[in-house]
């Protein structure tokens, strides 16, 4: 098979690679990756975090002092029915206090079950009722709240604040107090409840907030620009976009060989994850086993199936802003030697 082309997202790729050689010296050398960002084409793209790069994938950009519709589109993700509602994603999330600041940590690390979900849903629902706001638990880690109007709020998706200080990264805009006021009410109403006391007494984090991203309807499908024949992936956005694009969606592959033995010869999207919650949390050390394994089942198979044909061209995308274009003409500039990924944080603009 020939004529495959690759759109790779690899959220925490480079994240922390600056900070990480501050901290512990030279980072390990990654071969397979180093060589391919070393003699790809370098850009930038339009967009920072990777639900951004994804919707920025399919032609959606935030417009100024408007969110992307990153709710509607992620429960569209769930499988949930076409309405012209307005959706926020409203996570279940860890804030956490030190002398200086508050620091998040996100629904995907918290182990939440089933039941606590529902019982702080019902919680919510007994407070809030005739609020006009709807929350709907939609998963055990991923939340979403339906709003009357829509709402003059300015966010940052969850993704992109797990592991970080959050007071910077608050609701703003014109109804920013409004929603200010919310999330204090959400965290006094859920942090002493006898869900949070029962997690206590089994040193689990307490679920002491809700993180809310990504206002609006969902967007009218005439609004996309689909490049990609279909997306592979488990993450719910990437699903509800392709959903709405009307294209073909398979589970994350394990492997590039994987991906290999089930693709056409069109463009695919693929979603890569396994960095971001080591990069996002600090873990140097899960953020190195994971790199391993991608090296094994992804870049060094990318070098190869570019060289015999398998691959025809493949872009890599940090979600840091940077995408880096690799083809077998490229594969070719030996002259450009691997670096350590450290090298490459911050790149900006071209270098084709």
């Amino acid at each position: 098979m020939s004529g495959v082309t690759l759109h790779l997202l690899i959220p925490g790729l480079l994240d922390r690679t600056l900070r990480w050689v501050g901290d512990f010296g030279p980072l390990p050398r990654f071969a397979g990756i180093e060589a391919l960002l070393a003699r790809a084409s370098k850009s930038t793209v339009p967009a920072d975090g990777v639900d951004a790069c994804l919707c920025g994938l399919f032609g959606l950009v935030a417009t100024k002092d408007l969110d992307l519709p990153l709710g509607a589109l992620r429960r569209y993700g769930f499988g949930r029915d076409v309405d012209r509602a307005v959706w926020l994603c409203a996570d279940p999330v860890n804030l956490k206090a030190d002398m200086t600041s508050v620091y998040l940590r996100g629904s995907g690390s918290l182990n939440i079950t089933e039941l606590e979900a529902r019982g702080l849903g019902e919680i919510f629902a007994t407070h809030f009722a005739g609020s006009g706001l709807a929350l709907e638990i939609t998963s055990r880690a991923y939340w979403h709240l339906r709003l009357p109007a829509t709402s003059g709020v300015t966010t940052h998706a969850q993704r992109q604040v797990m592991g970080q200080a959050v007071q910077t990264c608050l609701p703003a805009g014109p109804d920013a107090a409004r929603w200010g006021s919310f999330l204090n009410e959400t965290q006094m109403l859920f942090h002493g409840c006898e869900i949070n006391r029962a997690r206590e007494s089994r040193n689990e984090p307490i679920i002491n907030g809700l993180w809310l991203a990504g206002a609006g309807p969902l967007p009218a499908r005439e609004r996309l620009r689909v490049t990609v024949a279909a997306v592979w992936s488990d993450d719910p956005l990437a699903r509800g976009l392709a959903r709405l694009a009307d294209i073909e969606t398979k589970p994350a592959p394990a492997t590039l060989d994987g991906l290999l033995s089930a693709a056409t010869r069109d463009a695919h999207l693929v979603t890569l994850e396994n960095l971001l919650s080591p990069a996002r949390y600090d873990d140097f050390s899960v953020w190195c086993s994971a790199m391993t394994a991608l090296e094994k089942d992804w870049f060094e198979p990318l070098a190869r199936a570019i060289r015999n044909g398998q691959v025809t061209e493949c872009n890599i995308y940090d979600c840091l802003g940077g995408r880096y274009r690799i083809d077998r003409a490229r594969q070719w500039r030996i002259w450009r030697r691997p670096r350590s990924l450290d090298a490459f944080a911050g790149v900006a603009g071209s270098n084709r």
